[in-house]
């Protein structure tokens, strides 16, 4: 009943419901109003929703909502394994899910913490969670901003539970003492030129964030694409931390200027937003333009559905687990692992040929 993303807000909203947020008999939110909590598109919602009132937990009422008529099972006997990560809306539904799907085949029990972008809130919820008595730990942790990177990472060698980081890369010299699972983002990056490039686009520019996780991989695999492929000359960057409808305004009037006719984002929340300033400019998606993004959030719900480059973060939540039980299992023996995982492009109409 829906893919990997649909699976992680299922996983969320189950974990809502177990904690409290949304307690026994109570109405969810609006499908809306989920949406926009959780990032993403309202159809993932329906599905997320459905997948509950499969299980028994959630009905739908025809003028009164969704309202929550059971609670999860409690705390299974197997091994109890901790996730934090930075939010639960946008990015990080999927690799829950992973988790969640290997917590359930090893017969265990996942906690989920959110830090919700909160520096504080993160220490706060690692404090909590090394205090579980748990058998393994998965970190999502905050290596730019407000955390001392350095100071974090250390902490983090000390930690005596089998620990596992997922979509983050320790720096020197704790790289080689901790064990991580990350999707190749330099690769999703080349991925995107690449395909766009296949589509036939001879100048493709690039509209992407910047200081984040993931936007410095990102570029490095947009370019080192284009420069494979003899586009360096034909190419246009914007990158900034954030865009509002003035910039975006600006940068399409850039786009029709230089004839560019392909386009990478990164992610697809800021493709959405960029396309009604193409429709307002009557540049056509995709005979004008053709658009990719890197994330599937939102992407397959735009007005014009949205080719994605996906990061396989279900299958990063799922190996990070694997790990932590195997290292829980070997014990000293178990061996430092660096896992890179490849992307995907999934193609709709954004790029469909002409």
């Amino acid at each position: 009943m829906g893919g990997n993303l649909t699976l992680g807000v299922a996983a969320l909203l189950r974990t809502e419901i177990a904690n409290g947020t949304w307690p026994l008999r109570s109405r969810l939110p609006t499908d809306a109003d989920l949406a926009r909590i959780h990032g993403v598109g309202m159809n993932t919602i329906r599905r997320a929703v459905g997948v509950l009132v499969a299980e028994g937990l959630v009905e739908r009422r025809r003028g009164s909502g969704s309202l929550v008529v059971a609670m999860p099972q409690r705390d299974s006997p197997g091994p109890r394994v901790g996730l934090l990560v930075p939010t639960t809306s946008q990015y990080f539904p999927a690799l829950v899910a992973g988790a969640e799907s290997a917590l359930r085949t090893a017969g265990g029990h996942l906690l989920l913490r959110s830090a919700e972008r909160h520096a504080a809130s993160e220490l706060a919820a690692l404090d909590e969670l090394l205090g579980q008595q748990l058998d393994g730990l998965v970190l999502v942790p905050t290596l730019v901003g407000a955390i001392d990177p350095d100071s974090y990472l250390r902490r983090l060698a000390e930690v005596t539970v089998p620990l596992v980081i997922a979509e983050r890369v320790p720096t020197v010299p704790y790289r080689r003492r901790l064990t991580h699972v990350v999707s190749d983002v330099v690769e999703a990056g080349r991925q995107a030129v690449e395909h766009l490039h296949a589509r036939g686009c001879t100048k493709i520019a690039l509209l992407s964030s910047r200081g984040t996780p993931t936007s410095e991989d990102f570029y490095a695999g947009y370019l080192a694409e284009c420069e494979e492929r003899d586009l360096s000359g034909r190419r246009m960057v914007l990158r900034s931390p954030g865009f509002d409808d003035n910039q975006l305004a600006l940068f399409v009037r850039r786009l029709r200027a230089g004839g560019i006719d392909g386009l990478v984002c990164l992610g697809d929340v800021t493709a959405v937003q960029l396309l009604p300033h193409l429709r307002a400019a009557r540049l056509s998606v995709p005979d004008d333009l053709a658009v990719i993004t890197f994330e599937d959030d939102v992407a397959g719900d735009a007005e014009v559905p949205l080719t994605a480059v996906v990061p396989p973060r279900f299958e990063v939540g799922r190996l990070a687990v694997q790990l932590v039980l195997r290292a829980a299992e070997l014990g000293p023996e178990a061996p430092v692992t660096h896992a890179l995982l490849a992307p995907r492009v999934v193609q709709r109409q954004s790029t469909r040929r002409p």
